[in-house]
């Protein structure tokens, strides 16, 4: 449990983070986390996967918002790490880690990222979850995931059931989905 003291230094940081002073928000988001605020962890981490050149910095922050106990910290450096050429395996360990440990929309995740390494039986079955709870994202994948396998009428079902929630990206999907309907 961390103290007041980590929590004005968290409120502190959240207040430098919307004002644009980044600097002096990382150093007191390190504070309280070091004083064992687990968000202030978190939200440090977070802030250093938006810093371009401090990939390093992020992903031992990400460890760190892990270790500290919030299983997103999981989640954030599975993302840090699917960007960074060569560290393919180590993002989807951390994905997995992720899963395993509760991080809300890992599963989402975890599929996109099957589907981007051309897994997607895996990715289907990893997305049910996410899809049966109504996840956008994951509405889309799966869509995605039917289109390619060539399951249009699914696809699209999926696609529509994505963009009621929010998704976006579902609305292009859609539209190939019923052009190529129309086509055949």
């Amino acid at each position: 449990m961390w103290s007041s003291e980590a929590d004005g230094l968290f409120a502190r940081a959240y207040i430098a983070v919307q004002a644009g002073q980044v600097e002096e928000a990382e150093e007191l988001y390190r504070e309280a986390a070091e004083s064992g605020h687990v968000t202030a962890a978190y939200n440090l981490a977070e802030l250093l996967t938006r810093l371009p050149g401090r990939e390093e910095d992020a992903e031992d922050a990400c460890r760190a918002a892990a270790e500290a106990g919030d299983p997103d910290g999981w989640w954030l450096l599975a993302d840090l790490l699917e960007e960074i050429e060569g560290r393919e395996e180590e993002a989807e360990a951390a994905w997995r880690t992720a899963l395993a440990a509760g991080s809300s929309e890992a599963d989402t995740g975890l599929g996109r990222f099957l589907i981007g390494h051309g897994r997607e039986a895996e990715a289907a079955s990893v997305l049910a979850p996410a899809v049966a709870r109504g996840d956008a994202d994951a509405l889309y994948w799966l869509g995605l995931v039917r289109e390619n396998q060539d399951r249009l009428d699914d696809a699209a079902l999926l696609y529509e059931q994505a963009a009621a929630e929010g998704n976006t990206d579902a609305l292009s999907g859609l539209e190939r989905v019923r052009a190529e309907q129309e086509r055949l």
